[in-house]
């Protein structure tokens, strides 16, 4: 981790995403990541755009699932590739640290198994069937109804605004 993240707690560090659409701000969400984890530690670092790359000013390219079992709201493409980007922005995120678990809504999990779209992610809003498994790293802590919100708009049409992530006081 770099210098700024260094500087981040590292037990369950909270960040947050400012979702727009077009010149209507929907408001932010807050997600505590599970710092022990190379996708988590990649999303902070998108967050804070350390290394350069970051998700502010990335859209949402998806809507998984819509108003379905499972339903999930798909971004993470900072390349703006329309969801076919994303690359990690360091090694170790495609590994075995992954545990599967049961998809429950609240949670952010991995947006795709490719390794040119390893920063991709999604937010579930709604819980998957019993046999659904994804790979959290990260949980809405405050928010959930911004997601909701941006689930009901057209697809690349809700983006990230501002991104970054909250100090303790």
């Amino acid at each position: 981790m770099g210098v700024v993240t260094g500087l981040v707690p590292l037990n369950a560090p909270e960040v947050f995403l400012e979702l727009h659409d077009g010149n209507e701000a929907l408001g932010r969400v807050y997600i505590t990541l599970q710092s022990h984890l190379h996708r988590a530690q990649q999303f902070l670092t998108l967050c804070v755009g350390e290394k350069g790359p970051s998700f502010r000013n990335s859209l949402f390219h998806s809507v998984l699932r819509r108003s379905g079992t499972g339903e999930g709201l798909l971004g993470g493409d900072y390349e703006g590739k329309a969801g076919k980007g994303g690359a990690a922005i360091f090694g170790g995120v495609q590994g075995e640290e992954e545990v599967a678990k049961r998809c429950e809504r609240g949670m952010v999990v991995r947006g795709s198994p490719r390794a040119e779209m390893a920063a991709q992610f999604c937010i579930m809003v709604r819980d998957g069937p019993r046999n659904r498994t994804v790979f959290p790293f990260g949980r809405v802590s405050k928010g959930m109804s911004v997601v909701e919100e941006a689930c009901t708009r057209p697809a690349l049409t809700v983006g990230v605004l501002e991104c970054g992530w909250v100090l303790p006081v």
